[in-house]
């Protein structure tokens, strides 16, 4: 943790440094990255997100004014949920008190929360198709985000929860593709992940959307395109496919 202490000992200001996301919930795989934020009393000497390595773990750590936080009228729910799913690292956790006191109730911005989720999914998918041939770990990863997200959309908008009671946010997979992403997410290793999506079987999935002629066929031209060979590789591409199917009938032809 010597990059954390380094960045906390140059700030200036009140500061806590937290973990959050699925280190902070506690449903973190082995093949999972760290997140971190630093909230901040005040201008941060930290001014945009860092990427770093802790043991072989990729992690990424940003900044949070939280005066500039609390000033708003309203918030998104993501900016509302990270300091309640928030664990303290480095403070004295004065700061992350102080904005959970103050954040608690407040206002949340649908509108703006929308487009978050919109801009999540477009930024994930993408990201999960290049890592047919990129990092297939990783893809797995933003698949499983991807329902998430999708989990959470149909909470505030179409069961139309109140947000605050489902701060801070739990995503349970719901569905046998949620559960299946799930068992892979947790795969012990590459070598694991690998034989699992080798030894997939996917076709009662496939036969549970309505467009599953045109979904084999996309995945055998990507498959072919990407030049890779292999089952896991082909099983990979339908898994893709048939989350972005889930996102594009759930969410975009609304």
């Amino acid at each position: 943790m010597s990059k954390l202490e380094e960045l906390s000992v140059r700030e200036e200001v009140s500061h806590d440094i937290c973990l959050i996301g699925s280190y902070a919930r506690g449903d973190a795989s082995p093949i999972s990255d760290l997140d971190f934020v630093l909230f901040s009393m005040g201008g941060s000497k930290l001014k945009h997100t860092e990427v770093f390595h802790v043991n072989d773990k990729m992690a990424t750590i940003f900044p949070v004014n939280v005066y500039r936080l609390l000033k708003a009228v309203s918030v998104d729910f993501y900016n509302a949920n990270n300091p309640f799913e928030a664990k303290l690292v480095y403070g004295r956790g004065e700061t992350l008190g102080m904005l959970r006191r103050e954040l608690r109730g407040r206002r949340i911005d649908l509108n703006a929360t929308k487009r978050v989720i919109g801009e999540t999914l477009s930024n994930r998918l993408m990201t999960a198709l290049s890592d047919t041939v990129l990092d297939y770990g990783e893809g797995i990863r933003d698949l499983r985000v991807c329902l998430a997200k999708l989990n959470l959309y149909a909470e505030l908008f179409d069961k139309k929860t109140d947000p605050w009671l489902i701060i801070p946010y739990h995503y349970s997979p719901a569905d046998e593709l949620g559960n299946l992403l799930n068992n892979l997410y947790y795969s012990e290793d590459y070598e694991e992940l690998s034989a699992k999506l080798t030894n997939l079987n996917l076709k009662s999935l496939l036969a549970s959307f309505e467009h599953q002629g045109g979904l084999i066929k996309t995945a055998e031209r990507m498959v072919e395109e990407a030049g890779f060979a292999g089952k896991y590789v082909e099983n990979y591409v339908k898994l893709y496919l048939l989350v972005e199917e889930k996102v594009r009938s759930a969410l975009w032809s609304k």
